[in-house]
């Protein structure tokens, strides 16, 4: 299991989703630093994956109704065209563009977890299905980066790249959905736990 639900106990949420690798950094205390642009080419991609987000009270039970799912995902996509972060292996944030979303929503078995699809602007591989995602996070300047971790509305975990839209995509963005294979992005959802 890649995520798991830990209780703050600095002021914030009275719950944050958190990585592993996320943790450790949590447990260390030690903030780490927003990285410069480095050598390496930025490419759009199409990439699968879930957006997940953690219960917003403490009284929590479970299964979320398709009327939660939908509200999330109306506050999320407020944040599309912003930057995203990461927490890179060398304990850095590395930022992307996160340009557009398509949500699957509701999807059974599933709670404070929806699929997508996304559009985005980076320099990192996206991992296949068989290994851990890849976290990505609004990014807000006005935050340290672990108070940013903590106090996040909900994050991205991406697994699985739509290699046969890159060479479009360097082109033209704006047909990226015509790629998208939808029954790819909800089996990735259910792997993103």
């Amino acid at each position: 299991m890649q995520y798991v639900l830990v209780k703050p106990s600095k002021l914030g949420r009275p719950w944050a989703l958190v990585d592993g690798r996320e943790l450790d950094q949590l447990q260390s205390g030690v903030q780490p630093e927003l990285e410069d642009k480095r050598p390496g080419v930025e490419m759009w991609k199409v990439a699968y994956g879930a957006m997940r987000w953690p219960p917003d009270d403490e009284a929590w039970k479970g299964q979320t109704t398709q009327s939660e799912d939908l509200q999330s995902i109306e506050k999320f996509g407020k944040l599309l065209g912003l930057a995203f972060c990461r927490l890179t292996e060398r304990q850095t944030f590395r930022l992307s563009l996160v340009q557009d979303i398509q949500f699957f929503p509701h999807l059974p078995g599933l709670s404070r977890h929806v699929g997508l699809a996304v559009l985005l602007k980076t320099r990192e591989q996206i991992p296949p299905d068989s290994q851990p995602g890849l976290t990505l996070f609004p990014h807000y300047d006005d935050l340290d980066p672990l108070t940013n971790i903590i106090n996040r509305p909900a994050l991205l975990c991406l697994k699985g790249e739509e290699r046969k839209a890159r060479k479009a995509l360097a082109k033209d963005q704006s047909r990226w959905r015509d790629f998208i294979d939808a029954e790819r992005a909800i089996e990735t959802a259910y792997k993103c736990t």
